[in-house]
């Protein structure tokens, strides 16, 4: 995908073929298995070719390049994942929606192909990418087949990923045992996925926690034991019962249990039948440093097996191991034992004889036994010394007889750790065995391996020896050696050697017994043989030859028991069909005549001319001889040869039932001009590929270089009867990548597919002008032009922006184009026109369309508020909204919302305070927007809802006004006394007198002012008289105030003048008695 950064640049290679990520050393050019905690060590990811390329975990398969992952380095703590099986042509990668799975895609700079490898300790990594960063990590569904998909990233097991390097087959060795070292695949659990250290605590506090489940059933356990016997049963085991399923169609591991003997020990992590150590008796105030996985539960004495064989229970372990409930349990048998004992129905082991056994079940496959000196399956394991000579079995006898051994140690296993049982039955032998000893011939197997498999339904046994043969020729006294690789397969009808030379280490043999000019390369020997008389029933040898100055092989494989298994292979310099043909040997011809007349015809038809550095094969059937394989079924030629009027060096496969399939690197070629088809790369000519048969439609398919509508592209062209079909794959410049499929028949072309357009314009829409940078838009495209038709070309699809998906109106195109850049210009001229519609999901609110312009997505053209109205018809509160949003003044938004809403003062106010402006702010905007006095400024705040004393403090600062002018301003526009002399108070912090002397100036009366002073102001008595003086009230006002408000001595004081009076003789009158 296109990424919102651009790609990391890829570093130079590294110096050192060694790679440290963050701890771990990363090996160039090696190979590594991708594991999760969450599936264990044996499940690796693996990509399934087929299936659209799709990755899942997957149980691990021996050289399994579909498991094998390279990484490289690409600088910046980034690297590249491919694949084995798919090339390195094939990156996994993530493609632009976060909500579909990891894929393998086509290499490239793409930062989905991108990968941090998160470190979580103990080399345990989460896998991001730079496309969608750390946020977003690959995961493993949980789901039964465990698809790979992404994620958000958290603490799941899923996402903790480890690596473990791939090892040369070369390097693979068997797992030492007191069993002579058998089986290669045991301890693969254990020896991949090792312990992992865990903190310790003191084991009383482990036990209190309930974080030692094994404890617990030792208590369980000492309780029921009676007479020295113990029974145990699942719903006693709890978590731990699932032991009593693993074998349960092979033995009864729950048999009763006599002389009991129970333990609690101190063990090694992960391992089992180890020494132990005894824990002290009183467990559960033990101080001792313990974990989860250090201890364990161990029960032994004495069983009886399969109703009558005595055996010891040697140990019986219950134990927690990778934060999961396990048990194993061992048992030793007294007697020797056959194995179809406890495998009855299976053929070839029914008649082994194992003396000195040893059974296991075992709940993990990722436990290692400390006896064995071994890990150990996930299921049924048995251990034992197989009597080879005493064998009734003639495939056994055969072994016992070529190998010269009577005994053998092996192991058998029922392993369930994948999704199906599969039968392990394996042995080693490490020593050299002498075929054939002559005087000028020597023959001797070494290093011997043995493998059985048992497979199908029913299933069948086979055994494999792998072996190094060594063959010493002797001539006149001087030794040639010659070593081959290989070995014996041991079936049910045959029993087949094949041997590839390793020649003298060199990779060639000259002059072979001693013929001068010769040189014999790769050659290799198969020979089959059965139990009865001839013995032998196949034989097979391949060499590459060099006589003189010319090149040739011949190989020659014919199976009596199976007529398809058949080849003969030849080469040389020059020959024509005809010749090679009739040098064929008798069986070759027949099988070439029994080809369909069809068939042949054709075939002499197509090739029956010189061909050069040819190579012929006549395979009826699939196979090999030895390790080389042929897998093209019937006649394949490959050569030189001149095809159509082009040269061409040609690769023919006749099919017996198919027909002819052909590839072939032709002459460039050029069609009137019009269409012009090179060489792709470095190919100096396009590729062909035919198809010929008798039921199929013919058809040419080319991989070439091609020339349309000034794009040159290299990609694939299909002609059939229909037309031709060609693919075009390219990228103009940064604007445009096409995958367009192109038909053309009868100068009549039609396209269609897809055009991902990289947008990058920057575009006038009624939002404002928006800049689309590195916009990845994927378009599905229509084309279609005629010599009669005409022209017609649609688009139509989407791109996302701004976190949004964004719909794009069909494109219709009636008039040709000149090239692909007139067509990305025809694009963005339609996203223009139609930007309202195409924007509108993208910014659906007013807010969004705010925030987006804040972003810098868009560049805001005119006035928020004419958007806001005629865009949105969105409220003046709402457009206010979005200039505070965008941090724009109040005056801005005043003079924008007074201009697009045609609101008065008052109405501008109170949205602006909807949008949290300060009263301050709204204040200034009202004097520089619409010219308002302080007084009309007071009554439009008072509108918009703001508080008397925020309106105070904002006439101080916008409007500069005196403590007089604003309790003027304030009373005008409604507000008591109370109020603006509060206001005052807080605005201007004055004194008594000098909010006295302002609400004296707004008109206020004495017996007013004198008691806000009073009951608001809180003032003394003698403070509010000299403040009501000071206001310049009259003195009797200020008087008949105090004295009715504070009585006593504010009561006036007045003085009565003197006056002067005559004296007035009043005369005397006595007593009168009034009845």
């Amino acid at each position: 995908p296109p990424p919102p950064p651009p790609p990391p640049t890829p570093a130079p290679p590294p110096a050192s073929n060694v790679t440290t990520m963050t701890g771990q050393a990363i090996e160039a050019g090696k190979w590594y298995h991708l594991t999760t905690q969450f599936l264990g060590s044996n499940r690796p990811l693996e990509m399934r070719p087929g299936e659209g390329n799709e990755l899942f975990i997957a149980s691990t398969k021996l050289n399994d390049p579909a498991q094998m992952w390279q990484i490289t380095a690409l600088g910046d703590d980034y690297y590249r994942l491919t694949n084995k099986l798919a090339g390195d042509q094939k990156s996994l990668d993530i493609l632009n929606n976060d909500q579909k799975p990891p894929v393998m895609a086509n290499t490239g700079g793409f930062t989905g192909q991108y990968w941090k490898f998160n470190a979580l300790g103990n080399n345990v990594y989460r896998l991001t990418t730079a496309w969608l960063g750390d946020g977003k990590a690959i995961d493993v569904s949980n789901d039964g087949i465990y698809p790979l998909v992404l994620a958000d990233s958290a603490g799941y097991s899923g996402q903790f990923w480890q690596l473990a390097l791939v090892p040369d087959p070369a390097d693979i060795a068997a797992t030492a045992s007191e069993f002579a070292g058998v089986g290669s695949s045991l301890g693969n659990g254990y020896e991949s996925n090792p312990p992992t250290e865990l903190p310790s605590q003191p084991l009383s506090e482990l036990i209190a926690g309930g974080a030692l489940p094994q404890y617990d059933l030792l208590r369980k356990v000492e309780s029921k034991v009676q007479n020295g016997m113990l029974t145990l049963d699942k719903t006693l085991l709890g978590e731990y019962g699932a032991i009593a399923d693993l074998a349960g169609s092979i033995l009864n591991v729950l048999t009763p249990i006599r002389n009991v003997t129970i333990e609690f020990v101190k063990i090694k992590p992960g391992s089992v039948s180890g020494p132990g150590e005894a824990v002290e008796s009183n467990i559960r105030n033990s101080s001792a440093p313990a974990t989860p996985e250090n201890h364990a539960l161990r029960i032994s004495g004495e069983v009886t097996l399969f109703t009558a064989e005595a055996a010891q229970l040697k140990y019986a372990e219950f134990f927690y191991y990778k934060g999961k409930p396990n048990a194993s349990f061992k048992f030793v048998l007294a007697d020797d034992i056959g194995i179809g004992t406890f495998l009855p129905g299976v053929p070839l082991i029914q008649s082994l004889k194992i003396s000195e056994p040893t059974l296991m079940v075992v709940t993990s496959a990722e436990v290692y036994d400390e006896e064995l000196e071994s890990g150990v399956n996930q299921g049924f394991n048995f251990f034992g010394e197989m009597a080879i000579a005493e064998s009734e079995d003639d495939a056994i006898k055969f072994i016992g007889g070529l190998l010269g051994v009577d005994k053998l140690g092996i192991h058998a296993a029922v392993d369930i750790s994948g999704t199906t049982p599969e039968y392990i039955l394996e042995a080693e032998l490490e020593r050299d065995i002498t075929i054939l000893d002559g005087e000028n011939f020597k023959l001797s197997f070494t290093k011997t391996e043995i493998g059985i498999a048992i497979k199908g339904k029913p299933p069948e046994p086979s055994v494999s020896l792998a072996n190094e043969l060594t063959l010493l020729l002797i001539d006149d006294g001087e030794e040639t050696e010659i070593s081959f690789l290989g070995g014996i397969k041991v079936e049910a009808e045959s029993i087949t050697g094949s041997f590839t030379m390793d020649a003298t280490k060199t990779g060639e043999w000259r002059e072979p017994f001693g013929i001068p000019g010769v040189i014999i390369r790769q050659m290799a020997v198969q020979v089959g043989f059965t139990y009865l008389a001839p013995w032998i029933d196949n034989v097979g040898v391949h060499g590459d030859l060099k006589i003189g100055d010319v090149d040739g092989s011949i190989s020659i494989l014919v199976d009596s028991n199976d007529p398809d298994n058949f080849v003969l292979a030849g080469s040389t310099d020059r020959i024509t069909i005809i010749q090679l043909m009739s040098a064929m040997s008798p069986v070759t011809f027949i099988a070439y005549q029994a080809l369909p007349g069809s068939l042949r015809t054709t075939l002499n038809n197509v090739i029956d001319v010189a061909l050069e550095e040819v190579k012929v094969n006549i395979v009826p059937s699939a196979t090999a001889i030895g390790a080389i394989e042929f897998r093209d079924e019937g006649v394949t030629v490959m050569g030189r040869l001149v095809a159509w009027g082009w040269k061409a060096s040609a690769y023919i496969n006749v099919d017996t039932s198919t027909g002819i399939t052909a590839r072939a690197d032709m002459d460039p070629i050029n069609i009137l001009g019009v269409l012009k088809i090179t060489g792709a790369g470095t190919d100096p000519a396009p590729i062909l590929r035919l198809r010929v048969g008798p039921t199929e439609i013919p058809y040419v398919y080319i991989s070439a270089r091609i020339e349309f509508l000034a794009l040159v592209q290299e990609l694939q062209i299909q002609a059939d009867e229909t037309g031709v079909l060609f693919v075009l794959t390219r990228s103009l410049g940064n604007i445009l990548t096409t995958n367009l499929t192109i038909a053309y028949k009868d100068y009549n072309f039609n396209a269609s597919g897809s055009i991902n357009f990289n947008l990058n314009a920057s575009i006038n829409t009624p939002f404002g002008r928006i800049t689309l940078v590195d916009i990845g838009f994927n378009a599905i495209a229509i084309i279609r032009a005629g010599r009669d038709a005409g022209f017609f070309a649609q688009f139509s699809g989407g791109f996302r922006f701004y976190g949004k998906d964004v719909s794009f109106p069909t494109l219709t195109l009636n008039i040709p184009p000149g090239d692909f850049q007139a067509i990305y210009n025809s694009v963005i001229q339609q996203i223009e026109a139609q930007a309202l519609d195409i924007f509108n999901d993208v910014f659906k609110t007013l807010e969004e369309w705010a925030n987006a312009v804040k972003d810098g997505v868009i560049v805001a053209a005119g006035a928020v508020a004419s958007v806001a109205k005629d865009v949105y018809n969105a409220s003046a509160e709402a457009a206010a909204s979005a200039y505070r949003t965008l941090s724009k003044g109040a005056t801005e938004a005043a003079e924008g919302i007074s201009t697009a809403y045609n609101i008065t003062a008052n109405e501008v106010a109170k949205a602006l305070q909807g949008a949290d402006y300060a009263a301050h702010e709204v204040a200034n905007a009202m004097e520089d927007a619409f010219d308002l006095t302080a007084e009309g400024a007071a009554y439009a705040l008072r509108y918009a809802g703001y508080g008397v004393n925020e309106i105070g403090s904002a006439l101080s600062s916008a409007y500069n006004v005196t403590a007089d002018a604003a309790a003027t301003a304030l009373r005008y526009a409604g507000y008591g006394i109370n109020e603006v002399g509060s206001a005052l108070s807080s605005a201007y912090n004055v004194s008594a007198d000098g909010i006295a002397t302002a609400l004296r100036g707004a008109g206020y009366a004495v017996n007013e002012v004198g008691s806000f002073l009073k009951d608001v102001g809180g003032f003394a008595d003698t403070t509010i008289n000299a403040a009501l003086n000071g206001a310049g009230y009259a003195v009797s006002e200020v008087g008949d105030f105090m004295g009715k408000v504070f009585g006593g001595g504010w009561i006036p004081y007045i003085d009565i003048p003197y006056v002067d009076l005559p004296y007035v003789d009043i005369p005397y009158i006595d007593y009168v008695d009034i009845y």
